[in-house]
């Protein structure tokens, strides 16, 4: 049901002050919450960790309505342990588990957690069996103890950040409204798989990603982040209409000026802007030279 991802040795042994969300995207509002559960912790002789869920509970409640995440789990406990955090404990979200009520929630927190100190939570949290508990309804069941905090939202332009807000965001291409939310470029992360080696053989040899993106089909310029080392590169997301438009969304990096092949290793591909939308094209001739011209502007781009 639970497992524990530490930062520091011995964290989860420790007195706890406990962060609890899903944190997708682990953004300016997320970490805002976190800063204050470091804070807390510090007062109170305890070490800060989070509490988050995979999969996100409405990829289980909702699963006919499939939602792209903002990071995988890996990259949200990267984050934490780089935003100070010293441990990760990861629910594994089911069926069963939704179906508790908000009082046996706070039950598996005082079992799974004997020396929680502290708990942070932001305004909008929900919790329990349809949603059904509240920040009201936490302080209710916790009393006293352990000590409860519930941060404020962030607001930017007069809205709440959201992970849900910065998905429309992206869903527009418009990468540095989302920077800003995010703390930091929108990140794309996974294991590089084989294609039809058609950047080869236009001459622009790519290595790719099938992975659901929250951003509008089109090219990008990109840095690709793979084995310690980052890269400027311009970015394909779609689905060659050029060549037919079948088959799943794929990720396209081309490196600029270097040809490394990163079949199945872990990259980051951390988009910068967006160049274009996607077009079908006559010919490869037609093809090839727009993608040179991508290529330039992304470089223009990353130069700048």
């Amino acid at each position: 049901m639970l497992a524990f991802h530490s930062f520091i040795p011995d964290v989860f042994s420790s007195p706890l002050v406990l962060a609890c969300g899903v944190f997708d995207g682990a953004h300016c509002g997320h970490q805002a919450l976190l800063a204050r559960a470091r804070e807390l912790a510090a007062s109170r002789s305890a070490a800060a960790v989070t509490l988050t869920f995979d999969p996100h509970p409405r990829a289980v409640l909702l699963p006919n309505e499939p939602l792209t995440l903002l990071t995988t789990l890996t990259q949200r406990l990267r984050l934490f342990e780089e935003l100070g955090i010293g441990g990760c404990a990861v629910v594994n979200f089911t069926p069963e588990i939704s179906r508790w009520s908000a009082a046996e929630f706070v039950d598996f927190l005082r079992a799974e957690f004997p020396r929680l100190r502290g708990l942070t939570v932001g305004a909008g949290w929900r919790f329990g069996s349809g949603r059904s508990g509240d920040v009201m309804e936490l302080r209710r069941l916790v009393g006293d103890a352990p000590h409860l905090e519930v941060l404020p939202p962030v607001i930017y332009r007069g809205e709440r950040i959201s992970s849900s807000r910065i998905r429309r965001t992206l869903a527009t291409g418009n990468l540095a409204e989302a920077k800003i939310m995010l703390g930091r470029d929108f990140t794309l992360a996974g294991a590089v798989i084989k294609g039809r080696q058609v950047g080869r053989t236009l001459g622009f040899p790519t290595a790719n990603l099938a992975a659901r993106v929250p951003l509008p089909n089109g090219s990008y310029a990109a840095r690709v982040e793979a084995a310690g080392a980052s890269y400027p590169a311009a970015v394909y997301l779609g689905r060659r209409p050029t060549y037919g438009g079948d088959g799943e969304i794929l990720v396209e990096a081309h490196l600029l000026d270097v040809d490394i092949d990163l079949y199945g290793q872990e990259i980051a591909v951390r988009f910068i802007r967006q160049i274009r939308g996607e077009r079908q094209f006559a010919d490869e001739t037609e093809l090839r030279r727009r993608i040179a011209a991508d290529v330039e502007e992304a470089r223009k781009t990353i130069n700048n």
